[in-house]
């Protein structure tokens, strides 16, 4: 069975009140909701690709490898974890969510790190940074599309 790592974005301190402004416009606010839910997962996926493929590795060489310093994103050789990444959307009662991840289990040693190898943080990192704005993204939009 496969290592599955995500993380999950929904729910949140500003979901209530993103939840009181969609009952107000029913199901066009559910559509707008799920295209932006949707889009927030690929912005979180291709960040952290971007991260692996594009990262500029500091840490020690192996051979023809040059390894990414702990605290960075890893170093890719092969792409095999990033082009494993994957964005799905979901839901659970009113709640939409999205779940970025890999099922690489080397991901999850990279991410979090081992006993061995110190962390090479690729998804919070990705999540951090492109979930900061979302609950103000999203109730721009609906003003924008709900008018």
């Amino acid at each position: 069975m496969p290592v599955v790592l995500s993380i999950r974005s929904g729910g949140g301190t500003g979901a209530a009140r993103v939840g009181k402004q969609l009952d107000k416009f029913g199901r066009k606010g559910r559509r707008v909701l799920i295209r932006h839910t949707e889009a927030l997962g690929l912005k979180i996926r291709n960040h952290a690709v971007k991260s692996i493929l594009q990262g500029s590795p500091t840490g020690r060489v192996y051979g023809r490898h040059r390894a990414s310093a702990p605290g960075q994103p890893p170093a890719s050789d092969t792409g095999d974890l990033a082009g494993h990444i994957f964005a799905e959307t979901g839901s659970k009662g009113k709640q939409r969510f999205v779940d970025v991840g890999t099922t690489k289990a080397h991901g999850l040693y990279l991410e979090l790190g081992t006993d061995r190898i110190e962390p090479r943080p690729w998804l919070q990192p990705a999540y951090d940074k492109q979930s900061r704005n979302t609950e103000k993204e999203l109730l721009s939009r609906m003003r924008r599309e709900l008018k």
